[in-house]
Formats: structure tokens, C-alpha cells, sequence
């Protein structure tokens, strides 16, 4: 592993060890800089859903800024892009857990997912 790769990724994992996340990996960004992929515990309801939560509400119950709708993807409800804990990400919705797990087990194989509600997902960007 290169040098700089190495040092950036003890750096950002001291980081994100610090803000109480838990490091799940790295992504190269688009100038090359290598990123954390962080997973942070977001306290969810488990009941089962009958419609998908409002996705405004749902970003700012958890702290996400500059939302900005886009088409919802494949069994989605809503979807948008979203600064959260200061990185990209997407915020996906659904009106059941069904369509949920439906949509992570594609997604998950393209993204990383970096946490799971009971009608909701959030992704890295």
C-alpha cells in the first residue's frame, strides 16, 4: 500500500475514532485522496413500516445538510444526496422493509452502506 494511502488511513480512522464512528473501510475519491467509509450508530425504530418516512424530516431528525432530491432508484420511495457527518451521501427511502432489504442486496454490491433504518438507508456517495 502506497505511503501517503497508509498515513491518510491511520489519519481518518483516528478521526472518525474520535467523532464516535467506526471506520468500514476506504474509497478513493475522485481526486484520488483515499476516504473513510464510517458507520455511526443512529438509534431506529424496528417496527415494521407501512409508508416510507418524509425524507426531509428523516434527514434532519439525523443531522444531514444539503439535501437535494434525485429519482429514487429501484424499489426506493425517495431518495436524495446529502452531506452527512462531512461526507456525500445518499438518504434512500421505502414504504416497507421488504423493498428495503430488496434494494440493499443490489446496492450493497455497488455502494457502501453505511447505515440501515427500518425504512431507510444511507449510502456513501
Amino acid at each position: 500500500m502506497d505511503k501517503r494511502i497508509k498515513i491518510a488511513a491511520i489519519a481518518a480512522s483516528a478521526a472518525v475514532f474520535i467523532a464516535g464512528g467506526t471506520t468500514t473501510g476506504l474509497v478513493l475519491t475522485s481526486g484520488g485522496t483515499p476516504r473513510p467509509v464510517v458507520t455511526q450508530q443512529v438509534a431506529a425504530d424496528t417496527a415494521p413500516v407501512d409508508t416510507a418516512p418524509d425524507i426531509t424530516q428523516l434527514a434532519n431528525s439525523i443531522g444531514a445538510t444539503q439535501l437535494t432530491a434525485i429519482d429514487p432508484t429501484l424499489y426506493a420511495s425517495s431518495e436524495a444526496t446529502a452531506m452527512w457527518h462531512g461526507q456525500p451521501v445518499d438518504i434512500t427511502t421505502f414504504s416497507s422493509q421488504q423493498l428495503r432489504d430488496q434494494w440493499l442486496s443490489i446496492a450493497q454490491q455497488y455502494v457502501p452502506i453505511i447505515t440501515v433504518g427500518p425504512s431507510w438507508v444511507i449510502a456513501g456517495n
